[in-house]
């Protein structure tokens, strides 16, 4: 008499992504899964079940971001729901990493304070992380609101601020106050730094706008973008 076998974890498929992404992130340090899990503290055949999905839980996972230098919650994240689908990019566009530990903001036009725009306060998604910002941990991406900015980035777009890059005459930038808790932000290409400003051109109205540097003193490269059309 046939017996009913025990459902597989191997279909959970929240655990299978969450070893992929391991698995990913393991391989791109270039170290052994053997290696790995002396380094964590645990024993390879844990390890390997974790990469290979059939461990839905683990005490591991909090180390495992660390090991691989994920931001903290990243996958535990994973396993409660709160971290967005990729969205789906074209062929064309620039390939991407695998790992979902990207977080985009929106922004939207600013109605006080000035000009610019506002940033969402939280993440809006989490998408792969471009190759060339996988070591700038602290890197983020902002979906670009309306046609503002275009045609240098359209509606939808993702661009990739790279905080770390320092800002060179030509480059476009993410200009933001100085005032941690302002959530406004400026786009344009730098056209001029003087002691006392900065000079960005805005694409969309070809006209060049001068900002304080006492207010806006945080200045961040834009290295690139993900086309969402």
């Amino acid at each position: 008499m046939a017996t009913e076998k025990t459902p597989s974890r191997k279909s959970n498929p929240t655990a299978v992504e969450v070893g992929r992404l391991i698995r990913e992130g393991r391989e791109r340090l270039g170290t052994s899964q053997a290696k790995f899990a002396r380094q964590l503290g645990i024993k390879q055949p844990s390890l390997s079940n974790i990469e290979k999905g059939e461990t839905i839980h683990t005490k591991h996972l909090p180390a495992i971001e660390v090991g691989l230098g994920f931001e903290p919650g990243t996958l535990t994240a994973r396993f409660s729901g709160t971290i967005a689908k990729a969205v789906n990019f074209d062929k064309g566009n620039a390939k991407l990493s695998g790992v979902r530990d990207f977080p985009v903001y929106y922004m939207q036009r600013a109605t006080e304070n000035g000009a610019g725009y506002v940033l969402s306060g939280e993440p809006i998604e989490f998408v792969d992380r471009p190759p060339l910002l996988s070591a700038a941990r602290d890197s983020f991406g902002i979906c670009v609101y309306g046609n503002e900015m275009s045609p240098a980035y359209d509606p939808g777009d993702i661009i990739f601020v790279n905080p770390y890059r320092p800002p060179v005459i030509g480059a476009d930038v993410v200009v933001r106050p100085t005032d941690l808790d302002d959530a406004r932000a400026v786009i344009g290409k730098l056209r001029q730094d003087t002691p006392d400003e900065l000079h960005l051109f805005q694409h969309r109205d070809a006209r060049t706008v001068k900002l304080k540097k006492a207010e806006w003193g945080r200045v961040a490269t834009i290295d690139g973008k993900y086309n969402r059309r």
